[in-house]
């Protein structure tokens, strides 16, 4: 049980989930105060990433590892971009996919394409390495959907394992359009107007 925060003000710079992360704040009884840092910016014109859309399509990529769910869904955007969503959804659907975690997962689910693997709580790299550890994938031609930076640790693992891994970032992170919530709440803690600031994600700090 969560003890309440007794209308203790906390920051929060998570751009993604504003409302949900002000919801859970006042649920356990504090005072939101949201100051994105960070958004993401989507790659879906990248060659990189059309280039992955295509061979997942012809099955040049066998198995597909998706590590975020804003990863999966650029994936799905960037094929209908390109004018083959249906048909993007359809081929995925028949791949080896590796899903991390529920994020993923969802958007999965919601296009109806099935979910090999997904390893347990708390769904990191070494627990997704551990899950994959008995499946053959010598040789396979693996895509890995990266956060936003490379993973050097779980590609590493992959290729132990004997895939031909390949890493496709499809989106990285810039600073949001209106930066006056971030230098306001810098003001707000120097002044002591603050008690925590919640971090979400390894980029926002």
């Amino acid at each position: 049980m969560v003890a309440s925060l007794n209308g203790k003000v906390i920051a929060y710079v998570e751009a993604r989930m504003r409302s949900e992360m002000g919801s859970l704040i006042q649920r356990n009884g504090g005072t939101p105060y949201s100051a994105p840092v960070l958004q993401e910016i989507y790659l879906k014109d990248g060659p990189e990433v059309r280039q992955l859309v295509q061979d997942i399509c012809s099955g040049t990529v066998e198995v597909v590892v998706l590590l975020t769910g804003v990863g999966t869904r650029a994936l799905i955007q960037t094929a209908a971009a390109m004018g083959r969503e249906e048909e993007f959804i359809r081929c995925l659907d028949q791949r080896m996919v590796i899903a991390r975690s529920p994020k993923p997962a969802r958007v999965l689910r919601h296009h109806k394409i099935h979910i090999d693997i997904m390893p347990p709580e708390p769904f990191t790299s070494e627990d997704l390495l551990n899950a994959v550890a008995d499946i053959d994938l010598k040789n396979r031609e693996l895509a890995v959907q990266a956060y936003g930076s490379p993973n050097g640790f779980l590609t590493k693992g992959l290729s132990d394992l004997g895939a031909r891994v390949r890493e496709v970032t499809l989106y990285n992170w810039g600073l949001p359009e209106d930066l006056g919530p971030v230098f306001q709440m810098i003001d707000d803690l120097e002044q002591r107007k603050i008690d925590a600031v919640a971090f979400t994600s390894q980029p926002q700090p």
